[in-house]
């Protein structure tokens, strides 16, 4: 498996509310427009999987983010 590829310019925190849980994104415009560019396929989409951290950070991010590099194979 390859390695993984992090996601420059998210903080995502899961946080728990009356009406249920959601999750708050920050993205910082720069750092995600220079990622974009660089993993944006031929089709125009640049897939992205979040995933839940283990523990918080210390800024207390409970999730992050990173690209999804999968590839379809053609059997025919």
């Amino acid at each position: 498996m390859a390695d993984k590829v992090y996601v420059n310019g998210f903080n995502i925190k899961a946080i728990k509310t009356q009406y249920g849980n959601l999750l708050k994104v920050g993205i910082k415009s720069e750092m995600l427009i220079a990622f974009l560019a660089k993993h944006t396929g031929d089709k125009g989409y640049c897939n992205i999987d979040i995933l839940e951290r283990k523990e918080p950070d210390q800024y207390g991010n409970t999730h992050y983010a990173i690209l999804n590099e999968y590839k379809k194979e053609d059997n025919g």
